[in-house]
């Protein structure tokens, strides 16, 4: 299983995280920038098996409120269903 480290540690406000989520798991230039649209790209454009380690989400969400908190849950969601795919938070 592929792992990648997705580090939110210099992440201002939820635009940053969108842009940088896109950049780490290499989402394509289409990407919405939105909850739905993060859905759609793990469950159809990322590679499975694939674990996700999310550091400083406890960080980010000191300065993002609600909005990292939507999208762990979205991500957590995802993991749910898809038994290929990991998340763990750090």
């Amino acid at each position: 299983m592929r792992t990648i480290v997705f580090d939110s540690l210099h992440v201002e406000n939820i635009g940053e995280l969108h842009r940088e989520l896109a950049r780490t798991l290499g989402f394509p230039g289409h990407y919405g920038m939105n909850l739905d649209a993060l859905y759609d790209c793990l469950s159809g454009e990322i590679a499975l098996p694939l674990r996700i380690i999310w550091k400083n989400y406890h960080m980010t969400r000191s300065k993002l409120g609600k909005d990292a908190v939507n999208v762990l849950k979205v991500m957590e969601d995802f993991a749910k269903e898809e038994p290929d795919f990991r998340l763990e938070v750090k």
